[in-house]
């Protein structure tokens, strides 16, 4: 059961009826009336007497600050000034990274052309390789042709040599073996050319001799000696 129905005071017991008046309605005829009974309620009217004056005090503390200008207050000017030096930073960074940006641009622009010069460079370097390369080859070929000179002059002083060496000048007398080679001599001829084979340096003693007016061939060995009067050249054959 509820508190309002425990604070309900019990009804009275009903009067009793009051006599019918003479001539009027019988006691059958007479219907009671019922009264309802009050209800006191005491705590309703505390509740809402409490609800009412917090609501009063809530709102006599909320006076000051609705009356407050916002913007004065501390922690709306630590934040406005928080957001100031936000937007100051904001802006720098902005402004650096244009810069950067700037720079990167020119930074793009100077490698470009770096990679222009470098191609060309290369270019250079590879026509340069090709010309070392050339002239590489082409001193080769000239080591190679002064080589075969100087083996052709080694070739005609040697020749030489061995000319000189078969040759006999003229007039003389030569041992065979030390001052001329031993083998066969042929001449062009010349009127009156004497030679004779000796056997020693003694000119009488002679193993053959001969006088010729034109060609001529002469043999000799090693340890013969040879005499040559009114002569030309003798080479060795």
């Amino acid at each position: 059961m509820s508190d309002s129905q425990d604070s309900i005071t019990p009804a009275p017991p009903p009067p009793p009826a009051p006599a019918p008046p003479s001539g009027g309605p019988t006691s059958e005829d007479f219907v009671p009336v019922k009264t309802r009974p009050k209800i006191k309620l005491p705590w309703l009217y505390v509740a809402l007497g409490t609800v009412a004056g917090l609501l009063v005090g809530i709102g006599i503390g909320l006076i000051p600050y609705l009356s407050q200008d916002v913007a004065q207050t501390s922690e709306y000017v630590a934040l406005h000034n928080e957001l100031q030096q936000a937007n100051t930073a904001l802006d720098k960074a902005r402004d650096g990274n244009s810069e950067l940006e700037s720079s990167l641009a020119d930074a793009e622009s100077s490698l470009e052309t770096l990679q222009e010069e470098t191609e060309i460079l290369r270019a250079d370097v590879d026509e340069i390789d090709a010309l070392e390369k050339a002239l590489d080859k082409r001193e080769q070929e000239l080591e190679e042709r002064e080589t075969e000179v100087s083996d052709r002059e080694d070739q005609i002083a040697a020749t030489e040599i061995q000319i000189d060496t078969d040759t006999i000048p003229g007039d003389g007398l030569y041992e065979v073996g030390e001052d001329i080679p031993a083998g066969k001599y042929k001449t062009t001829g010349k009127v009156g050319c004497y030679y004779a084979v000796l056997n020693s340096t003694d000119t009488h003693d002679i193993a053959h001799n001969n006088i010729v007016d034109g060609a001529g061939t002469v043999t000799v060995k090693k340890g013969d000696y040879l005499e040559l009067s009114r002569c030309a050249e003798w080479r060795k054959q």
